[in-house]
């Protein structure tokens, strides 16, 4: 009872502080999201089904972002480039939802459980979009300096939150418990797969590290640390290796674009961690032969992938390429007979964010999805390089984490789709987006005045006004 009259208390301060605040209260949805999927939270409010705390916080906030974004500071267009790519990516995402509900009586399992056309719609189209919609308000929104740190922060910080959440549900289990258990757990008891936990942890993890910099109160900055401290036995104890793909090559990915010194402090970071935490080295050589003629098993190296989820995939890509076979094709398709016969079972997703959108949207939706990401790359990529302001260097430097981090992660699972997990990406991107746009904008405005001024005088057609007169010079 406590519990849930916290939940509503919070939930109410939000819809409160968006009635002037609506950014602010946009910012404290991030942690709401952190929660959004525990076995704890209402799936409804007084019988209204879909009607959940997080639903009806985002519903209020979104209108009061439609109320008040007026009276915003001014904020400069988008470019007709990224008009398109977003759109493009609306439509493949609302096409390929509507194949899956138009099929739904097509969607197996192999628990034997049959999906409602509302359910599918729910969560192929309904959600995602929800989901999109919040990092298009925080493009909108981020019109300030002090708009920018509070997402940047946020979006950080709730990450956090997960690793908090972890300590509280495993307890000592943290540091204790095989892989296996931890991902059960974070399953059941938190509602996100441990790959997706791994992924935002990773990012949390590079990304309050940039934070530190923005932080110039040591009172302010020790517990900063030690909260990020904190991150790290949370996500090893996960021991995924997706999410350590992800952390290494994100600390690649920075050194080699700016700062050489991660790619020291790399090989220093797997050394401590081969002498501290043996069991994670286990993990990742998991399946790998230390004999020299036993060949690898693959199958416990890509924990089925290779062997039976990708080529059974891949077999199914082939017969529709260019536009695929719509959302959850995996459940929909040939591919679920073949994977059952040689698994057992068949998970919602093919281990592979490339995977899913090709056999989903076909080479059109993952050329739609690539498109994103290289313009989001390069906004992120032109603050990066900002050197003598840090808040710019450091939304750029999170931005970049964040594409690598989902990137990298996406080759053994994530998904393009919107979901609770890409949450925070989807706030410090929709940030770095709009922070980029003004410079541009801007950039292209000095230019402009300054061709104007170096420009030779014209003739004036006014008379010349004589000494004394006091009416108003042309232009």
């Amino acid at each position: 009872m406590i519990r849930l009259t916290a939940l509503y208390l919070f939930v109410a301060g939000l819809m409160l502080l968006s009635i002037r605040r609506w950014f602010l209260a946009l910012c404290g949805l991030l942690f709401l999201t952190v929660i959004m999927q525990h076995p704890s939270m209402p799936r409804e409010i007084a019988g209204f089904q879909g009607l959940n705390p997080w639903n009806a916080a985002f519903l209020f906030i979104f209108i009061m972002w439609l109320v008040n974004r007026r009276t915003d500071p001014p904020r400069a267009g988008t470019s007709i480039h990224a008009g398109i790519v977003f759109v493009s990516f609306v439509t493949i995402l609302v096409l390929a939802g509507l194949v899956a509900v138009t099929d739904a009586r097509a969607i197996k399992s192999d628990m034997g459980v049959q999906l409602s056309i509302k359910d599918v719609l729910i969560e192929t189209i309904v959600n995602p979009l929800k989901f999109l919609i919040v990092g298009l308000m925080f493009y909108d929104g981020a019109t300030t300096r002090g708009r920018i740190r509070q997402a940047l922060f946020a979006a950080v910080s709730s990450g956090m939150v997960y690793a908090a959440l972890m300590y509280k549900t495993m307890k000592l289990g943290v540091f204790t418990m095989d892989f296996s258990a931890a991902r059960r757990a974070t399953d059941k008891l938190i509602g996100l797969y441990a790959n997706d936990m791994a992924e935002v942890l990773a990012f949390s993890m590079w990304g309050a590290v940039f934070l530190v910099f923005l932080i110039h109160r040591n009172v302010l900055r020790i517990p900063w640390l030690v909260a990020t401290a904190a991150i790290v036995p949370a996500f090893l104890s996960l021991k995924s290796r997706a999410g350590f793909l992800a952390f290494a090559l994100t600390g690649m990915a920075l050194g080699a674009l700016r700062w050489r010194k991660i790619l020291l402090a790399l090989p220093i970071t797997v050394l401590l961690v081969v002498l501290f935490a043996p069991d994670v080295v286990d993990r990742v050589m998991t399946g790998v032969s230390s004999e020299g003629p036993v060949e690898h098993d693959w199958d416990a190296i890509s924990a089925g992938r290779t062997t039976y989820l990708w080529p059974a995939a891949l077999a199914q890509i082939g017969q529709s390429p260019i536009v695929g076979h719509g959302r959850l094709a995996i459940l929909r398709t040939g591919s679920f007979d073949t994977i059952l016969d040689a698994l057992g079972r068949v998970p919602a997703h093919p281990h592979s964010s490339y995977l899913e959108i090709l056999l989903d949207a076909g080479a059109v939706g993952l050329i739609v999805c690539l498109a994103c990401i290289v313009g989001i790359f390069r906004a992120s990529w032109r603050l990066l390089r900002e050197r003598n302001d840090p808040l710019m260097t450091t939304i750029g430097a999170v931005g970049v984490i964040a594409i690598v981090t989902e990137l990298s992660a996406g080759v053994a699972g994530s998904s393009f789709y919107p979901s609770q997990s890409a949450v925070p990406y989807l706030c410090v991107w929709g940030v770095a987006v709009r922070v980029a746009r003004e410079k541009a904008v801007w950039a292209e405005a000095a230019g402009r005045i300054a061709v104007v001024a170096a420009a030779p005088p014209t003739i004036d057609l006014e008379p010349v006004a004589p000494q004394g007169d006091s009416r108003p010079c042309p232009g």
